[in-house]
């Protein structure tokens, strides 16, 4: 009904309104631009900011299937899963659940704006919140490693702005000192010319066939150390190139390893 309402002959959507796929990757894109706190209002003014006639059609028929798609919610014929942090943002701003309570948040890199919100709630509310993440005490470059985090510092620092509370920020040592060709490694991640030279029995090197079986080789390296060798789950991470090639493997090996 959002989509018959709103997709109209001077639609740039209409001629695909009927196409396989088209109501999912409108969800998908409703989706995203909430995650984002997207609205449609904002579609709308960068609609009529662009001097492109094509942006500015799909931005504005974007905007009134969103729009719809929003008006229908609010009539209460259904609820989007999207709008779970945003109401829970506003229910944490309305009572004071989280007032003089100490508040710690561990294991993240970034956070989606969805997210800042509902810490700026938290904070909005009278809690002392600490948040650790990964960071480098040297100076480092805007494509390195850290870049995530500290863009995710930076936004932090403008919700305590924004909401008046005080920010302090300090530097905590690695929990666990890494072995030293897996640090030189690290260090040198970006330098296709490094060659390390001693010996390095902490790197393991195999052969696969195929991407099935490299998936569950490493799996199954994963449940030894943390049943062996004391590691939490949280310890290791999967790094690879080309993800979007290995995740239909690492998925469903992964949930059946329980990991």
């Amino acid at each position: 009904a959002v989509v018959k309402n709103t997709v109209k002959e001077d639609s740039v959507f209409y001629a695909g309104r009927r196409g396989q796929g088209f109501l999912d990757s409108v969800k998908n894109l409703i989706d995203e631009f909430k995650r984002y706190c997207v609205t449609p209002d904002m579609l709308y003014a960068a609609g009529d900011k662009t001097q492109n006639s094509v942006l500015k059609n799909k931005l504005i028929s974007t905007a009134d299937i969103y729009g719809e798609f929003e008006r229908e919610l609010k009539k209460g014929s259904f609820l989007d899963s999207e709008d779970d942090f945003l109401r829970l943002s506003d229910e944490l701003e309305k009572n004071k659940y989280f007032e003089g309570a100490n508040v710690w948040v561990d294991m993240f890199t970034d956070f989606s704006p969805q997210h800042i919100r509902v810490l700026g709630a938290i904070l909005k509310s009278g809690a002392d919140v600490s948040i650790y993440l990964p960071a480098n005490k040297s100076e480092v470059a805007s494509d390195s490693l850290f870049e995530f985090p500290e863009k995710t510092v930076t936004a932090l620092k403008k919700v305590c702005e924004r909401i008046g509370v005080l920010c302090s920020q300090s530097v905590c040592e690695q929990r666990k000192s890494m072995r030293p060709a897996i640090e030189s490694y690290c260090e040198n991640f970006e330098n296709p010319d490094f060659k390390y030279t001693d010996r390095a029995d902490e790197i393991r090197i195999f052969r696969a066939k195929e991407k099935y079986s490299e998936v569950e080789e490493t799996a199954l390296k994963i449940l030894d150390l943390v049943r062996e060798d004391g590691f939490k789950f949280s310890d290791i991470a999967v790094v690879c190139t080309e993800l979007e090639e290995y995740i239909s493997f690492i998925e469903p090996v992964f949930f059946e390893y329980h990991i």
